[in-house]
């Protein structure tokens, strides 16, 4: 038991910085992908390391990568696009009741928990004693729903045949999901090991 104890040790480390590149790669395909937004005055176009943005008329919509966005968000070139995704207590809320009623793991945007996170970051939260509150309640809902989605995600990691692309998993748990399944792999192949005296 012991061999197990000092090989997992060992490989913790390393998988711990293979899972924190892995993610910080999300966090990278968030920024740069697509979203929709609405331009509130003319624009004469773009480019920026081969990315061409036309130019466009006042409320003309065009799919730009959220990078992009947030620099024509600060020009006041667009309506503010984070409006299109807010995540209100009522939405978390909603979220976290559709997924304890379900089996199977509930369809969320494939960059929910990147979203939620520029949403608590950008709001203008004042000083008001509700705002806090109405925070910390919607930290509470992705708290509930984070707890929900792993537990389903524990009991997929244990599958040989599992088929990420049918999952409604966001990106940071389709991650997870490859992660724990490697582990629980693994793990058994050194417990089947140890059983047979090797």
């Amino acid at each position: 038991m012991e061999n197990i104890i000092t090989e997992i040790s060992e490989n913790l480390q390393s998988e711990y910085t293979e899972l924190e590149l892995e993610l910080k790669r999300i966090l990278f395909e968030f920024t740069d992908s697509s979203i929709s937004v609405k331009f509130i005055k003319s624009f004469a176009g773009y480019e920026f390391g081969g990315i061409k943005i036309p130019s466009v008329t006042e409320n003309s919509r065009l799919d730009i990568p959220y990078f992009i966005a947030e620099i024509l968000l600060k020009e006041n070139f667009i309506e503010d696009f984070r409006n299109d995704f807010p995540l209100s207590l009522q939405d978390l809320t909603a979220a976290v009741r559709k997924e304890v009623r379900h089996g199977e793991v509930q369809q969320l945007h494939p960059y929910f928990y990147s979203l939620f996170s520029e949403q608590v970051m950008k709001s203008n939260i004042n000083d008001s004693h509700y705002d806090e509150i109405e925070l910390k309640r919607q930290k509470d809902r992705i708290n509930q729903l984070i707890t929900e989605r792993l537990s389903k995600i524990i009991k997929l990691s244990d599958s040989n045949n599992i088929d990420h692309q049918k999952l409604n998993l966001t990106a940071f748990e389709a991650v997870l999901l490859k992660r724990i399944n490697s582990w629980v792999v693994n793990w058994k192949s050194l417990i089947n090991q140890e059983d047979k005296g090797g």
